[in-house]
């Protein structure tokens, strides 16, 4: 069992991406010191994991994305805008997949140097889990997908088999 590590921004976007000028986001991820709780900007240890995008991370689903670090790894949640369509959903999440990437953005530049971008992984609740099944339909970068269901959130064995071929993969 892994300690986690909690950061948490927002990334400024172009204004042509109305409706939003921000995405907000969380991150949870494994780290090399032990705590009870989630510690904000805890040191990472030294090999890459994979990454998950938790589209419209909401408090009742932490818990399970923090479980999901703390099986090795980089849990990216996303807020959601209220009643946003599963297609505003995809390009929000395409658009923070972006923003994740570049070394220019310092907030999360700490843990790009820790991702292995090779390995990404996409689930959301709802409608948010129906733009997750489509960003891997639609998107060479997204491996695997899982539609959360609400009992996923109590126990999730689901959402952690769902991730296995990620998670088996060899640390660089």
């Amino acid at each position: 069992m892994l300690a986690i590590g909690q950061l948490t921004s927002d990334y400024q976007l172009p204004t042509y991406t109305q409706p939003c000028s921000k995405l907000t986001w969380r991150a949870y991820y494994p780290t090399i010191r032990t705590a009870q709780q989630p510690q904000t900007n805890a040191p990472l240890p030294k090999y890459n994991f994979p990454l998950i995008l938790w589209l419209a991370l909401t408090p009742k689903q932490l818990s399970s994305a923090q479980q999901l670090a703390d099986h090795g790894t980089i849990v990216f949640g996303l807020q959601q805008q209220p009643d946003w369509p599963a297609s505003q959903l995809a390009r929000q999440a395409l658009l923070s997949l972006d923003c994740y990437g570049q070394s220019r953005q310092l907030n999360s530049l700490p843990l790009l140097q820790h991702t292995d971008l090779t390995k990404i992984g996409c689930c959301g609740l709802g409608t948010a889990g129906t733009a997750a099944c489509d960003l891997q339909h639609r998107s060479h970068f997204i491996q695997t997908a899982s539609r959360v269901i609400a009992a996923d959130l109590a126990t999730p064995t689901h959402l952690i088999q769902a991730f296995q071929t990620l998670l088996t993969a060899d640390r660089h």
